[in-house]
């Protein structure tokens, strides 16, 4: 299966903390769409502090939506000069989501 991965990069400028909150209100604004326990069975995502990005996996339509509202809320209050989204496309032996603190399900 292919799994759809958003990545996103910040400058140096974005506090990582902004980010943090952000990907709080998306998780939020997910469980208002597809109810609390979907999310929490579905959500999967995660911030490198070090390498300065977080990835949102959006092949469920759970993570669609964290990443749809994550990048709304980026262009308001970072702006889109600050951070990079790109779309990458993984199978299931390809390189996993970031581990630690650096993940979140």
């Amino acid at each position: 299966m292919t799994r759809t991965v958003y990545r996103f990069t910040f400058e140096k400028c974005v506090a990582l903390e902004d980010v943090e909150s952000a990907l709080v209100l998306a998780r939020i604004a997910a469980e208002g769409v597809h109810g609390q326990a979907q999310a929490q069975l579905d959500a999967c995502y995660g911030v490198s502090e070090k390498r300065r990005f977080c990835v949102v996996d959006a092949t469920d339509a759970v993570g669609a939506t964290i990443a749809k509202v994550l990048t709304a809320l980026f262009l308001r209050t970072i702006g889109e000069d600050a951070f990079d989204v790109e779309r990458k496309l993984h199978e299931d032996d390809a390189e996993p989501l970031p581990r630690r603190d650096e993940a979140r399900r």
